[in-house]
């Protein structure tokens, strides 16, 4: 049996309300706007434990350049490769794509008019002897 964790979520019934929650859990006001969320985690220099995830002060955050699967580094925009047996969908030149079946990590290469290509971004280093 694999190891794995439960995460409880306790919604707010009123706005601005904190969820009553025991050790470990989310609480989430989806209520207020903007939403708030917090967790119980008590500590020695504060047993209540309550910390809040979200300030809720609203943050814009600019869209991503395309279409393409990406995360946030620095506060920049960076792309992720997204894993699985079959390529995705649409793929934009220069995408990155991890291919589960083989291990292998591919790169959508373009040039001008042709319908592109998925081809292998690296190379496995050699078996051991």
């Amino acid at each position: 049996m694999a190891d794995h964790q439960v995460i409880k979520l306790k919604r707010a019934s009123v706005a601005g309300n904190i969820p009553t929650l025991t050790d470990g859990e989310l609480g989430l006001d989806h209520l207020s706007k903007p939403p708030k969320l917090w967790t119980k985690v008590p500590t020695t220099t504060d047993p209540s434990g309550l910390i809040n995830l979200l300030s809720g002060e609203a943050v814009e955050v600019e869209d991503a350049p395309d279409d393409r699967v990406y995360g946030r580094a620095n506060g920049d925009w960076v792309p992720i490769a997204p894993i699985g047996d079959a390529p995705p969908d649409d793929p934009l030149p220069g995408q990155l794509w991890f291919n589960s079946a083989d291990v292998q990590l591919y790169i959508f290469y373009k040039v001008g008019t042709d319908p592109g290509t998925w081809v292998v971004a690296t190379h496995p280093p050699a078996p051991p002897e």
